[in-house]
């Protein structure tokens, strides 16, 4: 947990990590739990649920000045896949416990932001349900509330407030040993993911097919030029650089060069939004060995 994260940064050598700001950003706040948070090493406290202007001042407080930029700087022009976009939310809408108004709300309303956060949400899904029945068979009741914790404000942030609270009380289970419910309940709790995995899946399956139709407008690229791009991308990755990474995967969407190239600078794009930079730097690594 944060905690314990915390008393392990701090024990690492090197002024960086005495040096590193921490902050806790929880839901606790009962008596003590803010000195518990600053005795483990950290530097502040953002309560849950986030209040922006509170948010904002403790990351003035402890950002570097050259990090910080106007408020007022635009974010660009308006995605130009905007229809795209709202027939894809159209569908999301659809599928049960997901309410797209209330996950929108979660991310200042930025469509392209709550589309990127439930895609990888979505790839993430089959290896948390596989943790949660692993923690289960093991009786690691530690490992399985720190999951169901993690999967409250996961739900929460994709609009789902019905496997939000149910991901707390199984939370609060686990804490408390009441074993019987969580082993009475686990099962239909992963069974509920599995059915909104499936659901989103298909949707953003059928979705790329539809998108396939804009392939033919796509413009013919030289093997130079596309290595050029590629490269770019890679180094954006390795960097963490998102504004960079995000632009120039959008950019090579533009562009074909046959079709099986195509379809793995495809998988690399959907790494990029999922923010697999790893996976997606050592899938670039492959394709330019092969190119």
């Amino acid at each position: 947990d944060g905690i314990e994260a915390a008393i392990k940064i701090r024990l690492l050598r090197g002024d960086y990590y005495k040096n590193l700001p921490i902050l806790a950003l929880s839901a606790n706040v009962v008596t003590g739990a803010r000195e518990l948070f600053l005795e483990s090493g950290m530097n502040d406290f953002v309560s849950k649920p986030i209040d922006d202007i509170e948010l904002n001042v403790a990351l003035s407080k402890w950002l570097p000045p050259d990090k910080i930029l106007d408020a007022g700087i635009s974010s660009g022009p308006e995605d130009s896949n905007d229809a795209q976009q709202d027939k894809l939310l159209e569908s999301i809408a659809k599928v049960k416990e997901i309410s797209v108004v209330s996950g929108l709300k979660q991310v200042g309303g930025d469509k392209k932001l709550y589309l990127d956060v439930l895609r990888q949400i979505t790839v993430l899904m089959p290896k948390d349900i596989e943790n949660i029945n692993a923690s289960v068979r093991n009786r690691n009741w530690k490992d399985y509330s720190i999951q169901m914790h993690a999967l409250k404000t996961v739900f929460a942030n994709i609009g789902s407030a019905f496997m939000s609270e149910w991901a707390k009380n199984l939370e609060i289970a686990s804490n408390t040993r009441d074993v019987q419910k969580c082993l009475r309940e686990t099962k239909y709790f992963c069974a509920e993911m599995r059915e909104t995995y499936l659901n989103l899946t298909y949707i953003f399956a059928r979705h790329a097919e539809s998108v396939k139709k804009d392939e033919a407008a796509k413009k013919k690229i030289q093997l130079i030029d596309l290595d050029e791009k590629l490269m770019s991308l890679k180094a954006a990755c390795m960097e963490c650089d998102t504004e960079r990474a995000e632009t120039l995967s959008d950019e090579l969407k533009t562009y074909t060069y046959n079709s099986k190239v195509d379809a793995e600078i495809n998988t690399i794009i959907e790494m990029v939004k999922s923010f697999d930079y790893d996976q997606a730097a050592e899938t670039i690594e492959i394709m330019a060995i092969i190119l």
